[in-house]
């Protein structure tokens, strides 16, 4: 496994919130890190070690590609749920494992790509533009699929606080 240095994660152009003297602060004594290092730091969000991690100078394209298509794949349920006979993002995931393990062509690629994309496009739906990403960015897909997840969770806990209303408006009624 490829160690990461400050150098290489200024030259891939960090946010704002990533100038060069924080992320060397980061790094503290260490000339590089792991990338298992950077996965296990507390104190970066998930979706920057992720911004760090996922691309080819530190995974190759086939094993990224692999995991867009699992990230994409845990959001499917949201897909399925509202659209249930719309196959394009799940196709879409498929074309994309055969591909990275060489047996698609980049032109079924493409087209399970513009399929999935319209699919995102019609319906706005996460999972579709999860598939979609699975296709050309594997950190888009992650990123996605995270967003995607937190969205289901926000959604929960809104459900638990007007659960919690209810039953917090049940006890004072029966006082």
């Amino acid at each position: 496994m490829k160690d990461i240095t400050v150098e290489q994660i200024m030259s891939w152009g960090p946010c704002d919130d990533y100038p060069e003297p924080r992320v060397r602060e980061l790094f503290g004594d260490h000339k590089s890190v792991t990338p298992i290092e950077i996965l296990d730091y507390p104190g970066i969000p998930v979706a920057d070690r992720l911004w760090v991690l996922l691309r080819e100078d530190i995974i190759p394209a086939r094993e990224l590609r692999e995991f867009a298509c699992d990230c994409a794949e845990r959001v499917l349920p949201l897909w399925d749920a509202r659209y249930p006979d719309d196959a394009r993002p799940r196709d879409c995931i498929a074309v994309a494992r055969r591909y990275a393990r060489g047996e698609a062509t980049k032109k079924e690629l493409d087209a399970g790509c513009a399929a999935a994309y319209a699919a995102a496009d019609a319906f706005a739906s996460a999972a579709a533009y999860a598939a979609y990403a699975a296709m050309d960015a594997a950190y888009v897909a992650a990123y996605v699929a995270a967003y995607a997840a937190a969205d289901a969770a926000e959604r929960e806990r809104e459900w638990q606080v007007e659960r919690l209303r209810e039953v917090l408006s049940d006890m004072e009624v029966g006082k």
